[in-house]
């Protein structure tokens, strides 16, 4: 049975509270083919911020990759990458976006809170903040990221980001698209790389260009007080060791 709702506007209001931390620990940070993101005439020289992407991640018809997902108390994240797990569906995100059974669901531009699932598997501490939401109204979710003009390529390790070096991207529905280069790998295979990011864009899908190629590295779960750089968390290990991502 669908939920949908009127948000009250003292929870419309209401943004994630989350902490800038110290670089030993990152903080928290309606679609057709016709609205996507064209990458084609990316320069990768410096950091590409292109905050136009946000009218297709803000107050979206159905979740996707990057957009806007609002939690049953209020807190605003974006929705990560949307993953498969013996049969059933789960959005990904950031652990701190919810306590596991936290309902999730997207706000339509009239104000009204459409449920699509509820935190189902979460992994929070030790370097790891990462959650799966468990889709309970497949109709909501669209597992197709709206990225053109890029093929979709497999998943790329820790390890491959560290030697290859690519230009890395994160989507997320405050702050749309940024681009950077990567700058470094920390010792629980978080991928750090400059970029634009704000309160909000957590959770959101983090990928490498390489030749024309998207390859999904990870989930967006911060950036750090003191540099402008962003930490992502890597898709392997606890939950997505038998996860498929969908797209």
């Amino acid at each position: 049975m669908r939920t949908t709702v009127r948000l009250a506007s003292a929870i419309s209001a209401l943004v994630s509270t989350l902490l800038i931390g110290s670089a030993a620990l990152p903080s928290a940070v309606g679609h057709s083919p016709a609205h996507d993101i064209d990458l084609s005439k990316f320069n990768a020289q410096g950091v590409l911020h292109d905050d136009t992407a946000r009218h297709v991640l803000t107050h979206p018809d159905k979740v996707l990759p990057g957009a806007q997902i609002v939690s049953e108390k209020g807190v605003y994240c974006s929705a990560g990458w949307i993953v498969d797990k013996h049969g059933e569906r789960f959005v990904s995100t950031a652990a701190h976006c919810g306590e596991e059974g936290t309902r999730f669901g997207i706000v339509d531009r009239d104000g009204y809170w459409h449920e699509f699932g509820q935190v189902d598997q979460r992994f929070y501490g030790s370097g790891f903040d990462r959650s799966l939401i468990r889709v309970t109204d497949r109709e909501r979710v669209q597992s197709r990221i709206p990225i053109t003009n890029l093929a979709f390529g497999d998943a790329a390790s820790s390890d491959y980001v560290a030697r290859a070096q690519p230009t890395l991207c994160v989507l997320g529905q405050k702050s749309g698209l940024s681009c950077g280069p990567y700058t470094s790998t920390d010792e629980f295979g978080r991928v750090n790389f400059s970029a634009v990011a704000g309160h909000g864009d957590s959770g959101g899908p983090v990928f490498a260009l390489d030749n024309g190629t998207l390859h999904p590295v990870g989930l967006l779960q911060g950036g750090y007080a003191d540099q402008p750089v962003l930490a992502s968390q890597p898709l392997n290990g606890p939950l997505f060791d038998d996860a498929v991502i969908v797209h």
